[in-house]
């Protein structure tokens, strides 16, 4: 039987970027991580891979993913994106 749940993703969970937009839903967990796509299967559909270290939380169910639109141009730049620079637990 196929996994449904691991490390807190459970499959058909909805994921949104740091800015709240809608990146997919769940539908496949990896070891490593988990594949989210968006958009129907012959039409505007996107697949996302994230890793589990990425989720930032649970905002109204969907799992918050460290990743923003804004994220690119800051790379764009030479910068560091705001998402990726979390302090490290003590």
């Amino acid at each position: 039987m196929r996994e449904r749940e691991r490390n807190g993703v459970r499959i058909g969970q909805p994921v949104r970027d740091l800015d709240g937009t809608a990146l997919g839903k769940v539908v496949g967990l990896y070891d490593w991580g988990f594949a989210v796509r968006r958009g129907l299967p012959f039409l505007f559909r996107h697949d996302f891979v994230l890793r589990y270290d990425e989720v930032r939380g649970v905002r109204d169910g969907a799992l918050v993913a460290a990743r923003s639109a804004g994220d690119l141009l800051d790379l764009a730049a030479g910068g560091v994106p705001k998402a990726w620079r979390i302090p490290a637990p003590p």
